[in-house]
C-alpha cells in the first residue's frame, strides 16, 4: 500500500509540474519554437543604425552598423570599419531565450580594422538583437581574450539601435 502511495504521489507532482509548464508558456508562443521568424518579409532588407561601445580602452565610443540581410538568412556590410565576411542571422537557442537573452544572433567575420583610426582590428563579432517593431536592439562582441587591452581583448558593446533603411 505505501508503494501505491508513493507513486500517486509522483505521478501528481508530475501533473503538476506540467500543469504550471502549461501555464507558463502561452500556446500562442508555441509555432515560434518551430520556425525562424527571419523568413518574415520585415527582416529581409538594410539596416543601419549604432550601439555604444563599453570598454574603457576604446577611444571611440560609438560603433557603427550597416546589414543586408536576404532570404537565405545571410548578412552582409560593414561593422565600423570593417566588412563582413560570411555573416548569418539565427534563432538564439531557446534555452538562452528563456533565461532573458536576446532573441536573434548574427555571427560574422571581418575583415580590416573594425576601428582604423585606434588600429583595433578583430576577427569576427556576434550581434545579439530582439526585433522591436519597427527596429533590432542589441548588443554585441568581439572574438579577442578576457585580457590584453586593445590588441586582443574583446570589444564589447550595448544599445545597439537598428532601423530599416531599405528593402
Amino acid at each position: 500500500m505505501d508503494i501505491v502511495l508513493e507513486i500517486t504521489m509522483f505521478q501528481k507532482l508530475q501533473i503538476t509540474v506540467y500543469i504550471v509548464l502549461f501555464a507558463l508558456h502561452p500556446l500562442d508562443k508555441v509555432p515560434a519554437f518551430n520556425k525562424l521568424a527571419i523568413s518574415n518579409q520585415d527582416f529581409i532588407g538594410t539596416w543601419k543604425g549604432e550601439g555604444r561601445i563599453i570598454v574603457a580602452w576604446c577611444q571611440q565610443k560609438q560603433l557603427s552598423f550597416e546589414f543586408q540581410i536576404d532570404m537565405n538568412k545571410n548578412v552582409l556590410g560593414k561593422i565600423g570599419d570593417a566588412q563582413i565576411l560570411n555573416g548569418k542571422i539565427r534563432l538564439n537557442n531557446i534555452v538562452y531565450r528563456w533565461l532573458g537573452n536576446r532573441k536573434y544572433i548574427i555571427d560574422a567575420q571581418l575583415t580590416n580594422y573594425l576601428i582604423k583610426k585606434e588600429k583595433i582590428r578583430r576577427e569576427s563579432i556576434r550581434v545579439f538583437l530582439d526585433f522591436e517593431n519597427p527596429f533590432f536592439v542589441g548588443g554585441f562582441h568581439t572574438s579577442g581574450s578576457k585580457f590584453g587591452g586593445k590588441e586582443k581583448m574583446i570589444l564589447s558593446g550595448t544599445n545597439v539601435k537598428l532601423v530599416k533603411i531599405s528593402i
